[in-house]
């Protein structure tokens, strides 16, 4: 199997906690920029309000308004990620399920599911498998995406449907040199609405991409410092970004940060189930986080084979990130948590379930200076959580909690593990679908 083993140099890059630097703007097609209205960023460093809404919009989006939803899989008929996918007249919604091992049974639970959402009359994009090399030219099928008003892509296997865009179906996926742009995949980049989940959600970043049933969970991503992956996704997204699902339920913090570091992409994201964040082009665009769960953002990773650090940010529903000047935007309803008082409780299976993500809770409202030492597996890995003075979290009064700026680090031979617990998943554990 041909593909990318990522990993980390020998030498350790320096880091400068709490650092927050201004970037150009995150560029965008051409297509899907020009007349478009702006996002509302903070206008500068650290956290602030947010004036976005919780839900996606208020309505469908119309033709002057593009967008990109990122799912991080399980979506449920009644979420307000859907939102984005009615009003649009019957046949107006097309979907693909060329990630899927069954993708004819799959289209049958898709186009329920997209009822059930209130969509009118969604209609299945038949390309997937052994006819993705004619299908994907063929004329008739592009037109179906080229008629289309918003696309939902299912969820499988990434590499299946990485590789059937480009016109080269094969389950493991492509780099660039194995295949080549298809009039498919070029209509499916211009379609202003476009929503992924899970495996579908996996393919939308420009360039590097992981693959389901290939690349590592957390800890042997963790424990060896590389990752498989893929140096080609379909370019939905017009910014350089990394993409991860099922993220907390699955405990994939560890392999993300590895690939984060490895490919010295700035921006990581990983998104929990039936949760999704929403990318729109534009000089002074934000990302809006909607959904039941969070979404872990990973800013400027580094690190070597042997560890790998990162400022961690984790926002929920209403809140959203402003990529330009890398500050939290927070939900009106959300104020600053008033923690601090009882000490984080670290855990022994950081990577089992939602242990990660329970334990950097935690640590985040805990007071400035507590590094909580995680464990998993044996030989164990290591996992630091560090609250600095750059760690703030904010609280809802529906029970949410988001927060940024928690330092993590984590390294490939634990220095100390006293009490170790059985995972609740073998160590060489790897999921073969994300649906």
């Amino acid at each position: 199997m041909r593909g990318v083993a990522r990993s980390l140099p020998l030498g350790s890059l320096p880091y400068a906690r709490g650092v927050h630097i201004l970037l150009a703007a995150l560029s965008c097609a051409a297509i899907l920029c020009a007349g478009m209205p702006v996002g509302t960023g903070s206008g500068g460093g650290g956290h602030s309000r947010a004036n976005v809404s919780g839900n996606v919009m208020s309505h469908a989006p119309t033709r002057a308004q593009a967008l990109r939803l990122v799912v991080g899989g399980s979506i449920s008929a009644d979420s307000p990620i859907l939102e984005s996918f009615r009003g649009f007249p019957p046949g107006g919604v097309k979907f693909i399920t060329a990630a899927g091992t069954s993708p004819e049974a799959d289209a049958v639970t898709i186009e329920k599911l997209l009822r059930e959402a209130g969509v009118q009359d969604p209609e299945w994009i038949p390309v997937y498998g052994s006819n993705c090399a004619e299908r994907t030219r063929d004329a008739a099928y592009v037109d179906m995406v080229e008629r289309a008003d918003a696309i939902f892509m299912s969820g499988g296997q990434s590499g299946r449907l990485q590789s059937c865009l480009y016109g080269r179906y094969t389950q493991s996926g492509l780099d660039p040199s194995e295949g080549e742009t298809t009039p498919f995949l070029e209509a499916l980049q211009r379609t202003l609405v476009v929503g992924g989940s899970s495996a579908g959600a996996m393919n939308q970043p420009l360039s590097d991409i992981l693959i389901t049933a290939s690349s590592a969970e957390s800890y042997a991503a963790v424990a060896a410092g590389t990752i498989f992956s893929r140096q080609a996704g379909n370019k939905l997204l017009q910014s350089e970004e990394l993409v991860d699902v099922h993220f907390s339920e699955r405990g994939r913090q560890g392999r993300l940060l590895v690939f984060a570091a490895a490919t010295r992409q700035r921006l990581a994201f990983g998104v929990d189930e039936n949760t999704a964040y929403l990318w729109r082009p534009g000089p002074n665009t934000v990302y809006e986080v909607v959904g039941a769960g969070g979404v872990v953002i990973f800013v400027n990773a580094e690190g070597s084979v042997s560890s790998q650090r990162s400022v961690v940010h984790y926002l929920t529903a209403g809140d959203a990130f402003d990529p330009a000047t890398e500050s939290v935007i927070y939900a009106p309803q959300k104020t600053p948590c008033r923690g601090g008082e009882n000490p984080p409780t670290a855990s022994n299976a950081v990577f089992s379930s939602i242990n990660w993500l329970t334990v950097s809770l935690a640590a985040s409202q805990a007071s400035t200076g507590t590094i909580v030492e995680n464990y998993h597996g044996s030989p164990a890995v290591q996992v630091n959580m560090e609250n600095t003075q750059d760690t703030h979290a904010w609280c809802g009064n529906d029970g949410s909690v988001s927060f940024e700026g928690l330092s993590v680090v984590q390294h490939a031979s634990a220095t100390l593990n006293n009490s170790a617990v059985t995972p609740d998943l073998p160590l060489d554990h790897i999921w073969l679908t994300d649906m």
